[in-house]
């Protein structure tokens, strides 16, 4: 397949072409080639590439560090230990959602035990509180 303009590139990508030049502004994308009409004009290995910076945005990697992974080479044993990072920051979250959800299980049981809505003064102290 021969050049592609943003447009197809985009929409094989799955991204919008907005996204396409604020990568290629962050060097995610190298600056492509230009037509004579000045069309920019994408290879299949920036498709490629575009498609591994989609994927490791689902992933929850920043752009930083997929930038940096790829201006090192892209080597898998520094993909794997940014995955690696990356799992443990979403386990440490997780745990901290996990003890949200109990402290606001807490107060909503607490709650349960008013019996009228004007015990239930408008600053709530039950929220000052905590659970």
């Amino acid at each position: 397949m021969g050049p592609m303009v943003i447009g197809d590139l985009a929409r094989r990508a799955g991204v919008s072409t907005r996204t396409v030049r604020f990568y290629e502004a962050l060097g995610l994308l190298p600056s492509p080639p230009r037509s004579e009409g000045g069309y920019r004009l994408y290879s299949e290995e920036d498709l490629r590439r575009l498609r591994f910076v989609r994927r490791a945005r689902e992933l929850g990697l920043s752009l930083r560090e997929i930038r940096d992974l790829l201006h090192q080479g892209c080597r898998c044993d520094d993909a794997r230990g940014l995955l690696e990072r990356r799992l443990r920051r979403v386990e440490e979250e997780i745990r901290a959602l996990e003890a949200l959800r109990e402290r606001l299980r807490r107060l909503l049981d607490e709650w349960e035990s008013v019996q009228r809505e004007d015990e239930c003064p408008c600053y709530c102290p039950r929220l000052e509180r905590g659970a």
